[in-house]
C-alpha cells in the first residue's frame, strides 16, 4: 500500500520569500567581506608617505646627509639615528636627533643641524653631519621614529 501526500491546491509555497531573504543576506555578507579585505590593502592615506629622503655627500672630513623629503610632524626629539658598520655591529646607539648637538660632537661625532631654528619640526634642508674618520665607509645609518624605520643609507 502506497501513501501519497498531496498538498492542498490553495496553499502557496514560502520558498520564494525565503530565497529572496537568503539572497539579500548573502549579498550583504559578501559586500562586507570585500570591504574589509580592500580596506586592509588601501590603509589610511591622509598621512602621506612615511619615509625620509636624504642625499649623502662627502664634505671635507665629514659625511653630510641632507634631508630632501620628510613626513609632516616629525620632531628631532622623537626621531632617532643609529649607525652600524658593514657587519651590522652597532657603532652609534639609537639617539634622538635632538641629542646630536654641536656641544655633543666630541662624544658622538654626529651633529644634527636644523635649517630653520625657528621651526621645531624636521624639514627639507636639515642636515646631519657625520665624522668620516669615526664612521668609515661603508657604515650604515638608520633614521627611525618610535614605530618604523624611515630610511637606511650606506655611507660611502
Amino acid at each position: 500500500m502506497t501513501y501519497l501526500r498531496t498538498l492542498p491546491k490553495d496553499s502557496r509555497a514560502a520558498s520564494p520569500v525565503v530565497a529572496t531573504i537568503l539572497l539579500v543576506a548573502i549579498t550583504i555578507a559578501l559586500a562586507a567581506t570585500i570591504y574589509v579585505m580592500m580596506s586592509a590593502f588601501v590603509g589610511p592615506t591622509q598621512y602621506g608617505p612615511q619615509y625620509i629622503g636624504v642625499v649623502v655627500e662627502m664634505r671635507g672630513g665629514n659625511w653630510t646627509l641632507t634631508i630632501v623629503s620628510v613626513p609632516t610632524g616629525l620632531l628631532p626629539k622623537s626621531t632617532y639615528v643609529l649607525i652600524r658598520d658593514a657587519n651590522l655591529n652597532l657603532l652609534l646607539e639609537k639617539l634622538p636627533l635632538s641629542a646630536l648637538t654641536r656641544t655633543n660632537w666630541a662624544t658622538y661625532h654626529v651633529h644634527y643641524d636644523g635649517s630653520n631654528p625657528t621651526v621645531e619640526e624636521i624639514a627639507a634642508g636639515d642636515r646631519i653631519d657625520i665624522d668620516r674618520s669615526w664612521y668609515a665607509a661603508p657604515s650604515i645609518i638608520e633614521i627611525s621614529d618610535a614605530s618604523r624605520i624611515l630610511t637606511t643609507q650606506r655611507l660611502g
